[in-house]
C-alpha cells in the first residue's frame, strides 16, 4: 500500500469514527416523531439501521457555514438525509428562512422518509439532488457563490 493510500484509508477511518460518534448523541425517534423533530430543528436519527451497520437509514442534523462573526456562523442549515450524505431529502436555511427539498425520486423507503419528514406547513422549493447537495456542502450563500463562479 502506498503512502497516499495509507493516508486516504486513515482519513476514511477517522471520518467513519466521527460520524458514528455524532450519531451516538442524536435523539432516537420512530417514524411518527420525525416530522416534529424536523419542524423543531431537533437533531435525530431514525430507529431503522442500514443493513449490517449501526448507521440509521434517516437522520437530521444542523450544519454551520462561515465566515464567523462574533462567534456566530453566517448561516445554519438543518439537513435531513436518507441512507447517506449523498442523498439529502430536505434542507432548511436560517439565512433564507426557506425549506428546500429533493425533487428526484429514489427508492420507496427514501420517498417514505421524505413524506414522513416534510414539515406540515412548509412549501419547499424543489431542487435537483445536485443543487440540494451544493446547499448541504456550502450553505445557500456558498451555493450561490459556486453557481456564479461556474457561470
Amino acid at each position: 500500500m502506498s503512502k497516499i493510500e495509507r493516508i486516504i484509508a486513515e482519513l476514511r477511518r477517522k471520518e467513519v469514527k466521527s460520524l458514528m460518534e455524532r450519531f451516538r448523541h442524536m435523539k432516537i425517534v420512530n417514524r411518527r416523531e420525525m416530522r416534529t423533530c424536523v419542524e423543531q430543528g431537533i437533531e435525530f436519527k431514525g430507529t431503522n439501521k442500514v443493513d449490517g451497520t449501526s448507521q440509521p437509514t434517516v437522520w437530521g442534523e444542523w450544519r454551520q457555514y462561515g465566515p464567523y462573526t462574533e462567534g456566530k456562523p453566517l448561516e445554519r442549515c438543518f439537513c435531513v438525509f436518507s441512507y447517506s450524505y449523498s442523498w439529502p431529502i430536505i434542507v432548511f436555511s436560517e439565512l433564507t428562512n426557506k425549506w428546500y427539498a429533493n425533487q428526484e425520486k429514489a427508492s420507496p423507503t427514501t420517498t417514505r422518509h421524505m413524506t414522513e419528514c416534510m414539515p406540515t406547513k412548509a412549501v419547499p422549493d424543489m431542487l435537483s439532488r445536485t443543487a440540494l447537495s451544493e446547499i448541504v456542502a456550502n450553505g445557500t450563500a456558498g451555493a450561490v457563490r459556486q453557481m456564479i463562479k461556474a457561470a
